[in-house]
């Protein structure tokens, strides 16, 4: 039985890489605590130094940034009933949920939060990012987990009835990918929601994804701390 380290030793251990902090984070009617690296500059300023130093195959640390994004999905979550009911999946069954490409896993915990009956796995590339993930998501470990996943090549060998994902098409080549990624772990009637910050690449992801079989839906933009998130509503074509 592996036995969760306590989190007085996570956090022993996420402050010896990183000034992090723990701040209050309200979407709508739902608050958390959330810890976070204090200073994302910084962690961006230490990979660029290692690399002038000849280390290679690192990564950039985008995780280490709070994306408005993800309080503008949950905020989408709240104010269109998405956490309601059982999104059309059997009655008896709990809401499984997947926070993909989690970072500090703000989103994935404002869903536990918001939805108790529910479980919420946050899934992630960066080791560093599912440490603070881990963190925030500690007092309910019970329903919910943490995982390292590649989702160019992962299979987590289960499906979800929700998969959010906070700024995760910022990379055009990741679109495809990230599709046969969705359709491997995306439950029958299960839904995708997705929100990004208005980039302009991504004005092309509504046709592009319903050429590959996808109803989708477009919000927005909507005002979040300052920034324009518009969400993407993705499910597949019956």
């Amino acid at each position: 039985m592996t036995i969760d380290p306590p989190l007085a030793t996570l956090r022993e251990q996420a402050g010896s890489l990183f000034a992090i902090e723990t701040v209050d984070v309200n979407v709508r009617d739902v608050s958390v605590r959330f810890t976070r690296v204090s200073d994302p500059d910084q962690v961006l300023d230490d990979v660029c130094d290692l690399e002038s130093k000849g280390v290679r195959g690192l990564h950039v640390p985008y995780w280490a940034a709070v994306w408005e994004s993800a309080a503008g999905v949950v905020g989408h979550l709240l104010e269109h009933g998405r956490l309601d009911g059982r999104l059309d999946t059997e009655s008896s069954k709990r809401l499984n949920v997947l926070d993909l490409g989690c970072g500090m896993g703000l989103a994935g915990l404002l869903v536990a939060t918001a939805r108790p009956d529910c479980t919420v796995t946050l899934v992630d590339y960066e080791a560093h990012a599912l440490l603070l993930a881990q963190i925030n998501c500690h007092a309910m470990r019970d329903r919910t987990s943490v995982r390292l996943c590649d989702w160019q090549t992962d299979d987590l060998g289960e499906r979800f009835d929700l998969i959010v994902g906070s700024d995760i098409l910022y990379e055009r080549d990741q679109w495809d990918f990230l599709d046969r990624f969705w359709k491997k772990h995306l439950s029958e009637g299960g839904r995708l929601v997705l929100g990004e910050p208005m980039r302009p690449k991504a004005d092309e992801f509504a046709a592009w994804s319903r050429e590959r079989g996808w109803r989708v839906e477009e919000f927005g933009p909507r005002d979040q701390e300052g920034k324009r998130i518009r969400v993407f509503e993705l499910q597949a074509n019956v």
